[in-house]
């Protein structure tokens, strides 16, 4: 009889696992079996992500690759508000922490509450992180003028005017000088990206500078 409850009991530990990794969304193309995906979905509720919600596979230069686990999004006004955590595998260069650990994952940083805010061109919207020192209003006039192809070329003359994808903007962040200079992050997909520098003037978003990066 007591045999049979454990079975029962590992049975049950099972089909809950199989549940909780159904309701995430595994991002990226992410191959891993049932077994790492109860592992990562432990660690997330170990360290207070009661229900994860997405995970994503992201590479970071120059450590390798991380799985982000993200909950679910709460909503206040513009503003948008998870937590998340990055989970590594014990056999990747990421692996450096005294964590927890689930089979060969671990955890690679506690849970951290991140924000991003939505910017809004009537029926098109994108949500953006912002850093310190940059306002809602500020980021509102960046990301509609790029989204409306609105930019004024202040770049080298030997440079032409990118197309900007507005939809693959990330981040706006102040580059702390006295003028209203500011660096957007666009994801160029997998390991690129390209780097925007505006200034703000004369009620105009300038474009002076703009950088490939690739990890």
């Amino acid at each position: 009889m007591q045999r049979s409850r454990v079975r029962t009991a590992i049975i049950v530990l099972v089909a809950l696992s199989g549940t909780a990794s159904a309701q995430v969304s595994w991002e990226n193309d992410i191959a891993l079996t049932g077994k790492d995906k109860a592992a990562i979905i432990a660690l997330a509720q170990k360290s207070g992500i009661a229900e994860p919600r997405r995970a994503s596979l992201i590479s970071i230069h120059p450590i390798g690759q991380m799985v982000v686990v993200k909950s679910g999004v709460s909503t206040n006004g513009k503003r948008r508000s998870w937590l998340e955590i990055d989970v590594c595998r014990i056999d990747w260069e990421c692996y450096e922490t005294n964590l927890a650990r689930v089979g060969r994952w671990v955890i690679a940083s506690r849970a951290q509450e991140r924000e991003a805010w939505r910017v809004d061109d009537k029926d098109w919207y994108v949500d953006v992180t912002l850093s310190k020192g940059v306002s809602y209003k500020v980021a509102e006039r960046i990301v509609v003028a790029i989204h409306r192809n609105d930019l004024v070329d202040r770049l080298p003359p030997s440079s032409s005017m990118p197309i900007i994808k507005a939809n693959n903007i990330r981040s706006v962040t102040s580059l702390g000088t006295e003028a209203d200079e500011y660096e957007v992050e666009i994801d160029g997909g997998g390991a690129t990206g390209v780097l925007l520098r505006v200034r703000l003037r004369n009620g105009k978003v300038e474009l002076y500078q703009e950088d490939v990066w690739i990890a």
